[in-house]
């Protein structure tokens, strides 16, 4: 069932932005008092978006003019994310949920982007005091990798959308309270259906899921793991990549790698790779992607985290 227009206004918090939005965010923490004034605002707009008038970049439903980017996902919404903050939506159906999905993942990503900030395509949680990420293409396990080690005792601290800070004190990452996205068979084996919530997108068995997130830090990044799959017969195995491995890794699993070229990050995104190398080593995890070995999986991780000295 579609759902009601509701212009009320809401604060969110995500990947160290405030966010104020017409629409409902059900995938977002919500802020808290003290988180400061609104980095973006996702406005709704009574009228459609006039096209770019002059973009210097374009690609199938999108363009881009060195200021303001548009994008249209067909059939759910128009959008125009400008640098100042501002992100205007055109919605093209009822169903605002469908709208939001777009909202917390593609629109964020781009906007993070335009800010200058890492966005990764990966999930974070927290292992003695720092942040270990997963990164993978959609459908790798970054997200069934976080529950599983949240039921362990590691806190989920993103899920999908990571967003990294290079400082002078290293890299940062900065969680954001959003709920996991899990599929329906995920929800099952880790008994998460009291906490099942609204289903992300229309016609799609994955739902939101309260898994005890909901903490929002500011932590530096101890470990970075890239999913790949492996036999099932296989044990799972964990080895360091090379400094030129590792700078295609992180450009490969930017949130929309192709904005990284587009927008011309390819240093900042190698930077990012070198800081993380410094700080805290890149690594490939390959495991078979069969929920009967994420105990094995969980075991190799802790044991290489102890031969490492994370924990």
């Amino acid at each position: 069932m579609a759902r009601e227009v509701n212009v009320k206004t809401r604060l969110y918090a995500s990947a160290g932005l405030v966010i104020e939005s017409d629409f409902a965010l059900p995938g977002l923490g919500v802020a808290a008092i003290g988180d400061g004034v609104p980095h973006l605002r996702y406005q709704r707009t009574p009228s459609a978006l006039e096209p770019l008038l002059e973009p210097g970049l374009s690609g199938p439903c999108w363009s881009y003019d060195s200021h303001n980017f548009h994008f249209t996902a067909p059939e759910i919404a128009e959008f125009r994310i400008s640098p100042n903050g501002t992100v205007l939506v055109w919605p093209l159906t009822d169903n605002y949920d469908d709208i939001a999905a777009y909202l917390v993942g593609s629109v964020l990503g781009i906007a993070l982007h335009l800010r200058k900030i890492i966005a990764l395509h990966a999930s974070a949680v927290e292992v003695d005091g720092g942040a270990v990420l997963f990164c993978g293409e959609s459908g790798a396990g970054k997200s069934t990798m976080a529950a599983a080690l949240q039921q362990h005792g590691y806190p989920v601290l993103c899920d999908d959308l990571c967003a990294i800070e290079i400082t002078n004190s290293g890299a940062i990452v900065h969680s954001d309270g959003r709920k996991l996205k899990l599929w329906e068979q995920a929800i099952a084996q880790f008994r998460l259906d009291e906490q099942k919530g609204d289903p992300v997108q229309q016609g799609f068995e994955k739902y939101y899921v309260d898994a005890g997130t909901g903490r929002r830090r500011s932590l530096p990044v101890r470990g970075f793991f890239a999913l790949a799959d492996r036999p099932s017969t296989a044990l799972p195995r964990i080895s360091a990549v090379t400094t030129a491995e590792a700078a295609a890794l992180i450009r490969d699993n930017a949130y929309r790698p192709f904005l990284v070229e587009h927008l011309k990050d390819e240093v900042l995104y190698f930077g990012a790779a070198a800081a993380l190398l410094r700080q805290a080593g890149v690594f490939r995890l390959e495991r078979a992607r069969d929920f009967d070995q994420l105990a094995l999986v969980i075991e190799a991780l802790q044991d290489h985290w102890r031969n490492t000295g994370l924990a």
